[in-house]
């Protein structure tokens, strides 16, 4: 979680002053699936390299709004959320301006013609 006022400050946002509630969560990776699909040694090595959670973290002006919204995936004016991998790769990035919902996403992109995946800030 100390990687996260290090992400907000970093987007050009100020973490400072603020509350911070975390909790970790399971991320959309299918474990089972993969399991099935490709047995458990592999479900294993998914947990292993923490593939199945993610930490989240609220930003708000007092404690207790950032805990209520950190269960909450649409953040409320001032409050920022950060969704952080346990590698402390950054997941996903949402604040809302007045009435308008700004949501940041990692995407990974990979080249056809090269072994190496890219990762790139999405406006969703």
């Amino acid at each position: 979680m100390s990687k996260a006022p290090e992400v907000v400050n970093g987007l050009g946002y100020s973490a400072n002053n603020l509350e911070v509630a975390g909790r970790f969560s399971a991320s959309g990776f299918d474990l089972k699936y993969l399991t099935n699909k490709e047995g458990l040694g592999a479900g294993r090595q998914a947990v292993r390299e923490d593939k199945t959670a993610v930490w989240q973290c609220m930003f708000a002006r007092s404690s207790d709004k950032a805990s209520g919204a950190v269960f909450s995936a649409n953040p409320r004016p001032g409050q920022m959320l950060v969704t952080i991998n346990p590698q402390g790769q950054v997941m996903s990035f949402s604040t809302r301006l007045r009435s308008q919902v700004i949501s940041l996403r990692w995407i990974k992109t990979s080249c056809l013609n090269s072994h190496r995946a890219d990762a790139k800030l999405a406006l969703v």
